[in-house]
């Protein structure tokens, strides 16, 4: 087993990191469920790592979130129930339906969006992505330690409860 890389010193005021919008960086297979094939470099695992946090927040529904689960590795089979939990608490409190498995329908709901990068690792086999992430107006940074394995990057989950919030440290 490979020890991830699990820390990288990223300051989240600095602007100047474009999120990589690089065509060969992946994803080459991109579905509403999934996001795959990214380059096995540091564009790729910062690709991979965006669209794999993204897709593991609870509020996406389990029709997301469960798929993204497969992209994972560590202590991914304690996450499912975490984020299933927090995904009926948050259709609860919205009244929003849950049959379907999809998003939570919430007006309230804030979008967060990626605003840079930064890896440390090689990026060949194993390395920490540090994510900028603007939240209403406030900067943050979410390190998601990425391995690569059969082809693709995967996000090393070693803190089940992180998922929930990731700027728990």
């Amino acid at each position: 087993a490979v020890t991830p890389v699990t820390t990288v010193e990223l300051d989240p005021t600095n602007a100047d990191w474009p999120v990589p919008r690089d065509p060969t960086a992946g994803p080459r297979t991109w579905t509403p469920t999934r996001a795959s094939g990214f380059s096995r470099d540091a564009r790729g695992a910062a690709w991979a790592a965006a669209t794999i946090t993204a897709r593991l927040d609870p509020y996406m529904g389990p029709a997301v979130f469960t798929p993204a689960l497969a992209q994972t590795t560590g202590q991914s089979a304690a996450v499912a129930p975490l984020l299933n939990g927090a995904y009926l608490d948050g259709a609860a409190k919205a009244g929003s339906d849950t049959s379907s498995g999809g998003p939570v329908v919430d007006e309230n709901m804030k979008m967060l969006a990626f605003a840079g990068w930064a890896t440390t690792g090689d990026c060949r086999q194993r390395c920490a992505v540090a994510l900028a992430v603007d939240d209403d107006g406030a900067r943050w940074v979410q390190t998601a330690p990425m391995v690569w394995s059969h082809g693709d990057w995967k996000l090393y989950l070693a803190k089940p409860d992180r998922i929930l919030d990731p700027r728990i440290p």
